[in-house]
């Protein structure tokens, strides 16, 4: 119940107690209890001493029922605090809410044995006092707030969240919110907004080439009106299929058109390549100079070819209404180490809130300069994209595949980023290509995603990054990016080398449920299910898919759920543990065999820096687990050794039959490791 109010999950109900919020109410916590709080909800309880009284008209009531009447009510008047006081732009209003509330709250509070969180209570109530500032009440490693305090008192620093990473962070300029109000629109007008703010700032810095937010909106606008010549492109959407560096333009090119966007990459196999055109079936391709040669070879099942480097720069703006917010703006093809790959439909209100949610998480600014190393073909690479144009930041590019990982350590270290995304796989593969002595200038963020972080990440993060740094895990997938996140710096603890997911994000309520659909007890492991209305829309041409990922969810409207796949453990502070996933749990001799816990094992070995573990039938009954691993130097530990490394801390079912030392890893698009290769 404490998750449903402080994630949001009756933020758009009117305050109090709705209609629609009692049934849910009345499933969260039974009829008899509810009722017994609907008795008195006529009165004035939200006047200063009103919950004393009311504590008091409950003398005669059954003690349990009592708790949770108090409990139920203390709910409500903390979501006024959390939505309607600290975020709220007024201090005044602020400090006039804690006056009025605040007593009763820590009342309630003490009154029902929850001393950390009247403790906590009294830390926010302090800082409203002493400072201008909007504070999120979060878990203490995800408290974050804009500005600095009015004071430099300890009890301050201790009330603003010192525990926080990001808070000791100072930003280049000073941080402005991403709006809610913007999702209302769709992303084009979103970015002329930016347009219009920050005309002769950097947008896309493509290393030999740079494009002020004119100049890239001028590009944009050449493409539009390209595709809006184009009949064939109207009722299909258009695959791109572009280098890194050119990427952003043919997104905002298409979305200006009205059009939907679907990117593709050009280093799939042609054979892969052939799958996604025929289920896509665009109404046009566009494509460089560089990767005209290969659609061409397609040419036979796409009505229309466009060169975007054959445009002119000076093209006449294209004239669409703007898209409506909850239409189709993307579709982005799963990857294929996860099966058949599935076209996932995004629409601007879900993207928006990606940008949002992302923006206020990571604190972007308009000087910030944002890595796009990421394939932008998915889902990591759309996020960079829009968290910094929507922004009004700098979008730096750099293709690994082709400039390879050496090129990529100097163009880190020369780039003047402030921002890193990139999936821990290829972190790890960076930091061997780095000086050990040496450290990555003026980075502010490093975000790991796409896989599980380990401590050996976390270790090299350390190595490498300043101590002002910032380490952010990020849990997701195509469906909601980055559900889950937590902040690391160079004092944060982790008891027993555990990097949790850490938070669900802004918008999102998350569950964990056994294969049966119900929830698991505390501390068991389930299926990490996500609750919200900015869920992906579903899957392209594959609505038969849609009732087994996507469910209604009980708080109806635009409101479902999602079946993530991930395993995943709730801690009692709240973070979230990532334990593998559904689909790679294997029966090995009788016994459940998680991949994700052996490679975690594997990886705590000082000369293993990558690894991936498959489990193998060879035509016979008996599973065969097999541990790829790369070794730095030439110092590569023979199998044996490394099976008895693993035997200190693995039961001997999950101890690899085999374990094969390579040169490298092979890669996804996405940088991930391909393990169908």
């Amino acid at each position: 119940l404490h998750a449903a109010y402080s994630d949001g999950l009756f933020e758009r109900q009117p305050p109090g107690v709705t209609d629609q919020k009692r049934a849910l109410l009345r499933e969260s916590v039974g009829v008899e209890v509810e009722d017994l709080v609907f008795r008195y909800q006529n009165l004035a309880w939200r006047q200063p001493g009103a919950v004393t009284r009311l504590r008091s008209s409950l003398a005669d009531v059954d003690a349990r029922d009592r708790s949770v009447v108090l409990m139920r009510l203390a709910n409500e008047l903390e979501e006024h605090l959390d939505m309607a006081s600290l975020y709220c732009a007024n201090a005044e209003a602020r400090r006039n809410f804690v006056k009025v509330y605040g007593k009763d709250l820590l009342g309630l509070t003490e009154a029902l044995g929850q001393r950390r969180l009247a403790a906590a209570f009294r830390r926010t109530f302090l800082a409203i006092e002493q400072t201008d500032v909007p504070l999120a009440l979060r878990a203490p490693a995800n408290v974050r707030y804009d500005g600095r305090p009015a004071s430099d008192s300890p009890e301050l620093a201790e009330a603003l969240g010192a525990n926080s990473p990001l808070a000791a962070v100072p930003a280049a300029e000073v941080f402005e919110a991403f709006s809610s109000q913007a999702l209302l629109r769709s992303i084009p007008e979103q970015f002329q907004s930016v347009v219009s703010r920050f005309p002769e700032r950097v947008a896309l810095d493509r290393g030999v080439a740079r494009l002020t937010y004119a100049e890239l909106d001028l590009a944009a606008s050449a493409l539009a009106s390209a595709l809006g010549r184009q009949s064939d492109a109207e009722a299909s959407p258009v695959a791109v299929m572009v280098g890194q560096a050119t990427l952003p333009v043919a997104m905002l090119g298409v979305l200006k058109a009205g059009l939907v966007f679907a990117p593709l990459s050009a280093r799939h196999p042609r054979s892969r390549l052939g799958k996604l055109l025929s289920d896509l079936r665009p109404g046009c391709l566009v494509v460089d100079d560089a990767t005209q040669a290969l659609a061409i070879e397609f040419a036979d099942t796409i009505p229309t070819i466009v060169n975007i480097d054959s445009l002119p720069a000076d093209g006449d703006r294209p004239h669409r209404a703007a898209a409506a917010v909850d239409t189709a703006a993307c579709v982005l093809y799963t990857s294929g180490s996860t099966g058949h790959p599935k076209g996932v439909v995004h629409s601007h209100r879900s993207l928006m809130h990606l940008a949002m949610r992302s923006t206020n998480a990571l604190r972007i600014t308009p000087n910030d300069r944002h890595s796009l190393v990421s394939a932008g073909v998915h889902i990591a690479g759309i996020t960079d994209m829009l968290r910094t144009l929507l922004n009004g930041a700098a979008l730096v590019t750099f293709d690994v595949a082709q400039e390879g990982l050496d090129g990529l350590a100097k163009w880190l270290c020369d780039s003047a980023l402030t921002v890193l995304h990139c999936t821990p796989t290829l972190f790890r593969n960076l930091a061997q290509t780095l000086d050990p002595a040496q450290r990555v200038p003026r980075i502010r963020l490093l975000h790991l995603g796409g896989e599980p972080c380990t401590a050996n990440e976390v270790a090299q993060f350390r190595r490498l990054f300043e101590p002002g740094t910032v380490l952010v895990n990020n849990l997701g997938c195509t469906e909601f990016s980055g559900y889950c996140q937590f902040q690391i710096d160079h004092s944060t603890e982790l008891p027993n080398g555990m990097i949790p997911a850490g938070y669900p994000v802004e918008g999102v309520v998350l569950h964990l449920l056994d294969s049966h659909g119900d929830a698991v007890a505390d501390g068991d492991v389930g299926e990490i299910v996500i609750e919200s209305e900015y869920l992906a829309s579903g899957y392209w041409r594959e609505t038969e898919q849609m009732p087994v990922s996507f469910t209604p969810a009980p708080a109806g409207g635009r409101v479902r759920r999602y079946r993530t796949g991930d395993l995943g453990r709730r801690l009692s502070d709240g973070r979230y543990l990532h334990v593998g996933r559904a689909d790679t749990q294997v029966q090995v001799r009788g016994y459940r065999v998680e991949a994700g816990e052996i490679e975690a094992a594997l990886l705590e070995h000082p000369q293993v820096p990558v690894v991936a573990v498959r489990v193998w039938n060879e035509g016979t009954e008996e599973q065969k687990i097999v541990a790829y691993v790369t070794a730095i130097g030439r110092r590569a530990p023979d199998g044996e050794t490394l099976r008895q490394f693993l035997s200190k801390s693995l039961p001997g079912y999950m101890v690899p039959g085999q374990i094969v030392t390579l040169t490298d890893l092979p890669l996804t698009p996405t940088g991930k490791i391909d393990r169908l290769a």
